[in-house]
């Protein structure tokens, strides 16, 4: 029997990198290129590579689909179609459909071919709200008001909205943050993903901090807002459902990052992208001129092939279901770890109040409280640890 026919009746996660965006912002450490006048060959590697996935998407059940970027709306809209024409075979089979976009990418004629296409899910990433922290972050786009730019895409797209913020930097006011979050949520928002900002390497706003040697204290500082925020959404009605994902309810949670956190085969196209069907991890190239000359020359694209231990896959997959609200059961967690030290230390971290003690009783798994994702490499080490007293 091939993988492909193993992953048949399967829901199947497919995700599609499409690296251009208008411009790099100061805090962006993905590789994109301003170049849209090269959209047209990346879309014909792009095309070349489906292919490759083409049996596992045939032999699944249903998909689900996000393309992230960058910015993909970005492109001039006969690329946007083209992009989005690529998955027209696929249409009836996806669940969900998620792409991302910078808000002035949301033009009314984008939104109409985005609706038309079968998107059912945006993902906008506004990262803040105010003139200062956009400075901050070297961000040149428009300023938007998220409130009333919600209410303004309403009435061309139907589909769910999810909007990303950066939370630290530049000022931030972690109640102002509270009082956007309540009006979204009463606006009718689906879903609201937030990230403490980290100062990757090779990005401008780390070079800048670091000659200043403000670095450290500005993450520390971030660090400490995240954690003030993720109490201010909860205050204010929001669910929180995984470490840095809010939705408005079970329904407007994001199909397509549960199924990879819950541990399901995933599959990735495109510059950078990432790939595991069963115990095979792949890692395409980066660079987009290399992607894109070695997929037109028939070469796969991977820069990293490798072949997961089984440990090496319960320890990715104890980390990924430990982020989600439904956790991993005990049944789990004692095929690899001898019950008595799974017991031993559930029952440590439900006293410290990192694991829910109802969830533990009534359904037999460990299931984090909000203090437990904000402690939670902490506790899967301690989990990792007692399996060498198997292995």
């Amino acid at each position: 029997m091939s993988m492909a026919q193993k992953i048949r009746d399967t829901i199947l996660p497919l995700y599609v990198q499409v690296p251009f965006c208008p411009e790099r912002c100061d805090y962006c450490s993905i590789p994109v290129s301003t170049r849209m006048d090269e959209a047209g060959r990346y879309l014909d590697a792009l095309s070349l590579e489906l292919s490759r996935v083409l049996d596992y998407i045939e032999d699944a059940s249903a998909l689900t689909l996000y393309i992230g970027g960058g910015s993909p709306t970005s492109l001039p809209k006969e690329d946007l179609g083209r992009l989005l024409g690529l998955f027209e075979p696929f249409r009836k089979k996806v669940l969900e459909w998620t792409v991302e976009s910078r808000p002035e990418g949301l033009t009314q004629e984008n939104l109409t071919i985005l609706s038309e296409a079968g998107v059912t899910r945006l993902s906008i990433g506004i990262e803040s709200w105010e003139a200062d922290r956009m400075n901050f972050l070297g961000r040149s786009t428009p300023v938007f008001d998220p409130v009333q730019f919600l209410s303004g895409i309403r009435p061309f797209f139907p589909g769910s909205v999810s909007m990303d913020f950066i939370v630290g930097g530049g000022r931030f006011d972690t109640r102002a943050f509270k009082d956007l979050a309540g009006a979204l949520l009463a606006a009718g928002l689906e879903h609201i993903s937030f990230y403490p900002l980290t100062l990757e390497g090779q990005t401008s706003l780390l070079a800048h901090h670091d000659r200043s040697g403000t670095a450290k204290g500005i993450e520390e500082e971030a660090a400490s807002d995240w954690l003030d925020c993720i109490a201010a959404l909860s205050d204010v009605g929001w669910d929180r459902y995984e470490v840095a994902n809010c939705s408005s309810g079970k329904e407007s949670r994001c199909l397509h990052n549960l199924l990879i956190w819950e541990g399901a085969d995933y599959l990735g196209i495109g510059a950078g992208a990432h790939q595991r069907v069963r115990n095979i991890r792949t890692e395409n190239v980066r660079s987009f001129r290399e992607y894109v000359d070695r997929t037109n020359e028939g070469q796969n694209p991977f820069s990293v092939r490798e072949s997961l231990s089984d440990e090496e896959l319960f320890i990715e997959r104890l980390l990924t279901r430990m982020r989600v609200r439904s956790g991993i059961s005990l049944k789990d967690l004692g095929e690899w770890i001898p019950d008595a030290y799974v017991r031993k230390m559930v029952d440590s971290y439900v006293t410290d109040g990192f694991v829910r003690e109802e969830e533990l009783i009534r359904n037999s798994r460990v299931v984090c409280t909000d203090e437990g994702l904000n402690r939670l490499d902490d506790l899967v080490s301690g989990l990792i640890l007692g399996m060498d007293r198997v292995l």
